[in-house]
């Protein structure tokens, strides 16, 4: 199973699918997927999304009952995730409020799923706020790649 992180949805929508000029193959590849239950994307995801109005919301919303998982899913895992961020204060917490980052791998650790994201591996970085994805994946050993793996992956 695979988790959608925000950015590769946008990512598909602005440059290499988007909705306005090529609704098809893609989208309808995604969809079919989500009806097999192959991809999920985590409720929190969705609320990063809405919050620009355009195509993509739009499409996500049409299809929220095939992909949605609801955040209380992650919460069982949700502290081992901020955890291995390296949360220390409220303070430093406070500024990841909002965040969808640590609901999708904690889903990914509820549901055993590889997480797809554009996000690139910083293994330096040493501020919990601005860690990235891949990275808290590997420190978890959660599988995570890249968009455009993702589409590889799934070529015929």
């Amino acid at each position: 199973m695979y988790l959608f992180d925000a950015d590769s949805l946008i990512l598909a929508n602005r440059h290499d699918f988007p909705l306005d000029t090529d609704p098809g193959t893609f989208w309808q590849f995604l969809e079919e997927m989500g009806n097999r239950g192959e991809i999920r994307i985590p409720e929190a995801v969705f609320g990063e999304i809405e919050r620009k109005d355009d195509r993509l919301k739009e499409w996500l919303t049409v299809r929220r009952n095939v992909f949605l998982i609801p955040n209380n899913d992650a919460h069982p895992f949700l502290t081992r995730v901020l955890v291995t961020y390296g949360f220390r204060t409220d303070l430093e917490l406070e500024q990841f409020a909002g965040s969808a980052d640590p609901y999708i791998i904690a889903h990914a650790l509820c549901i055993e799923a590889t997480v797809v994201t554009n996000e690139m591996r910083q293994p330096g970085i040493t501020n919990p706020a601005k860690k990235k994805i891949p990275d808290i994946c590997d420190s978890l050993r959660i599988p995570s790649i890249h968009y455009p793996r993702f589409l590889w992956e799934m070529s015929p």
